[in-house]
This record gives C-alpha cells, structure tokens and sequence, in this order.
C-alpha cells in the first residue's frame, strides 16, 4: 500500500464522498475509487460500503482508518523534519470543560517555554467534537466531564471511533456565588435557583450540568433560568463576586480567595475521563501531561 491510497481512504471519511476527497487531493475520481479499490484488495476487506446515501465505513475500515491517519501524520512529519535534523512535534488538547484544566496546561506549557520543537494548543469543544477530534487526528490528548447517565452513551461512542477512554476521578457538582449571596442560606437549594440569575459560557444550552440539576429538581429549570450569557471567565467570576448571580461547576481554592466566592454542594456527581486514540496510548508528552494533570 501507498501514502496516496491512505490520504485517499482518510480523505473520503472526512469528505463523506469519494467526489468531494477527489477534488481535495487534486485528482480526479476514477484515480481515487480505483487506488481505494487496490487498497481493500490489498488488505483483503472492503474499507467502506457503497449505498444509497454515500458511503459508510466498515468496522474492518474503521480499524484501519485509525492507523492510516497516523500514518499519514507520521509522513508530514517527517517531510517537516528541519535542517538541523529535529522532527517538529506537537500536544494539542481538547476539552468540554476548559477551565479545569487552565493551571495544568499552564504548567505545561512553562516546562516547554524553551522548546522550539514543540508546538502547543488548547482547545474548547463539545463532548462529541471532542471525541471527534480525537478520532480524525485533530487532536492528541482530549479531556471530557460528564454526568454518569450518559457514560454508556459515551463509552460506545468511543468504542466506534477507535478511542480509548479513562477515568480520571469523579467531581461533586457545586452551586458557586458570592460568600454572602443568599443561596448560602436557602434551605431548599435546588428550588430557589430560578429566583437568581445564572452566569453561564456561551454553550449553555448544551450544559453539561443543567440536565443533572434538572433531574435532581425533577422540573425543567432551562426555561426559568435568568440567564447572563458571558464568554470571559474572569468577568464570569467579577460578577460573581458582585453578587449578581450563581454558576454551576467547582470552585477552586485561588478563584474564592481572590474573588471572595462560595459554593454549596449539590447531589450530582459527574466524572472526568481522558481520551487519547489508541497508537498515542504511550506518547511522552501525553503521558507528561497526563502525571500533572494527576498531581494536580
């Protein structure tokens, strides 16, 4: 098999179609079905199955486009190796809940302040871009919070995408406000959160949290929130301090002493899970990241 046959199966995934790949690699689409033909000749299976509504991949297929695709990285990689002879190499992360992650990717980014081989990003993504991502190679190490009724939702898709997931540990939900706002006091917490404003990031509606407190509340309480919609952490935060509203999530120990903030835990639990595909399971700087990220 070729480097040319694998961008040519990876490319079809990515496209959906073998017309759209075509036109991406710069060949025309006899070329294209026919060096995929020899492919699955080749390795004695059909990589995708021809239907009605394009084409699907096999699970044979599936297998094997996880390995095309580091392959084909693998071959820009080394067709970037320098003059000097270092391969450029790259972390890049992702995740769903981006703010507990800052201080680790800090961290690690400081340990490689110096390093000119290494190129570093961070991410925001939904769970299922998230995997997503991890799975056509956008990215290499990938962080996901979710609530426990979704986990076998999770765990399947995963499976179907070639990524591999972990836990990492399980997290109390908590109610976040001002330490003297009077969510400190309601006795009933759950059911006075409509009566105050809720301070969310801009993918509130697809809130990991709100179901889980929905569900403890056992009435729908999107439709009651008053909610002030802020993509800025740190003015999420001020406001806080003003006692203007609440947030959902955890609070750590620096943001309440600098902004005088407290929390009330819920009973809602949700876990943390990493997700890497498997050929970069014993990747150094994954695993590097990963040792902070446990320290911490």
């Amino acid at each position: 098999m070729t480097i040319d046959q694998l961008k040519g199966v990876v490319a079809i995934d990515e496209e959906g179609s073998v017309s759209r790949a075509a036109k991406r690699l710069f060949i025309s689409q006899s070329t294209l079905s026919s060096a995929v033909a020899s492919l699955e000749r080749e390795v004695g299976f059909l990589v995708f199955e021809r239907n009605n509504r394009g084409m699907a991949v096999t699970p044979q297929g599936r297998e094997l486009l996880s390995y095309a695709r580091s392959i084909v990285n693998f071959s820009e990689d080394i067709l970037s190796i320098s003059d000097s002879g270092k391969k450029k190499c790259r972390f890049r992360l992702v995740s769903n809940r981006e703010e507990h992650l800052n201080k680790v990717f800090a961290a690690f980014c400081f340990a490689h302040k110096d390093d000119v081989s290494i190129d570093i990003s961070f991410a925001s993504a939904s769970v299922e871009h998230t995997i997503e991502m991890i799975y056509r190679d956008l990215a290499d190490y990938g962080i996901i919070c979710i609530d426990k009724p979704k986990l076998k939702q999770i765990e399947d898709l995963c499976k179907s995408r070639g990524v591999v997931l972990s836990p990492l540990t399980e997290i109390t939900l908590e109610v976040i406000c001002a330490a003297d706002h009077p969510l400190m006091h309601e006795k009933d917490l759950i059911r006075a959160l409509p009566n105050y404003p809720c301070i969310a990031p801009p993918d509130y509606a697809s809130h990991l949290f709100i179901e889980e407190v929905e569900r403890k509340a056992g009435f729908p309480l999107k439709d009651d929130y008053r909610r002030i919609i802020v993509a800025d952490r740190e003015t999420r935060l001020d406001l806080l301090s003003k006692g203007v509203g609440f947030m959902l999530g955890i609070l750590d120990r620096n943001a309440a002493e600098r902004w005088n903030l407290a929390s009330r835990k819920l009973d809602a639990r949700y876990g943390i899970y990493s997700l890497v595909s498997r050929d970069k399971i014993n990747d150094s700087l994954i695993r590097e990241f990963e040792k902070l990220l446990r320290d911490e």
